[in-house]
């Protein structure tokens, strides 16, 4: 079992679902559940000017950092940085717009996991108000930092294109340990944008765009290359802690 877990991940511009986990956060115990999240540079809403109108639940330990440079499609590297902050033996590495309630945090702590292995929860999605199960979402891990370091992180060479780091990840992970799938703790994707307009905006217009690395067949040949041998370049910016 668990004794303590770290919800690891990215903000950009995205304040509305900010505030939906800050409603679900007020009921994680004191002690149990630890936050990082990484600002990628938001100049209109960062998350900081959001946490502090609103305020941070009392008792919550919760680390802010800031990406001090608006780089295009940074969130794999803004994932490094969170990663490299976790404290608790295990973290659920994921997006902003998937949540974790608390009843579904403390079923996942209750499970005994192999810290060689690395895992991936069910999910939802959220539909008209109502949730539907649907695919598990394949860049969302719990996992330990030795084991994300042990992999390497993120290769940030590739920042900027969609699925440009994370594929390579994906695959150096698959080579270092394996990945299972587990029946608790399952995750709460906001897809739906009448509902949460910023939900997921960071994902959205890539594929199939000058943002898809397929459309770069020199830097998709570069990226052939580098997932045989995986050695990334990791934190190549400039940040800050604002909390």
């Amino acid at each position: 079992m668990m004794k303590s877990l770290t919800i690891a991940m990215p903000y950009y511009e995205a304040p509305q679902m900010l505030l939906e986990h800050l409603k679900w956060w007020t009921d994680y115990e004191p002690g149990e559940v630890s936050i990082v999240i990484v600002d990628d540079g938001s100049e209109v809403d960062p998350a900081h000017s959001v946490l502090e109108w609103n305020g941070i639940p009392e008792g919550l330990d919760l680390a802010l950092f800031r990406i001090e440079l608006n780089i295009p499609w940074n969130h794999a590297g803004a994932r490094n940085l969170a990663m490299k902050h976790v404290k608790t033996e295990w973290a659920l590495l994921t997006d902003i717009d998937h949540l974790l309630f608390p009843w579904a945090a403390k079923k996942l702590m209750r499970l005994s996991l192999d810290p060689v292995l690395v895992y991936q929860p069910p999910r939802y999605d959220r539909v008209d108000g109502a949730p539907q199960r649907t695919e598990r979402h394949t860049d969302s891990y719990i996992i330990t930092p030795e084991m994300f370091w042990n992999v390497g992180g993120y290769d940030e060479q590739f920042t900027g294109y969609w699925n440009g780091a994370f594929e390579p990840f994906r695959k150096a992970l698959k080579r270092t340990t394996k990945i299972v799938e587990v029946g608790e703790g399952h995750l709460l994707r906001f897809n739906n944008t009448h509902e949460i307009p910023d939900a997921n905006v960071t994902e959205w217009g890539r594929k199939g765009t000058e943002f898809d690395i397929n459309h770069e067949p020199h830097l998709k040949k570069k990226q052939r290359v580098a997932m045989k041998k995986y050695k990334p370049q990791v934190l190549q910016f400039q940040w800050e802690q604002l909390i």
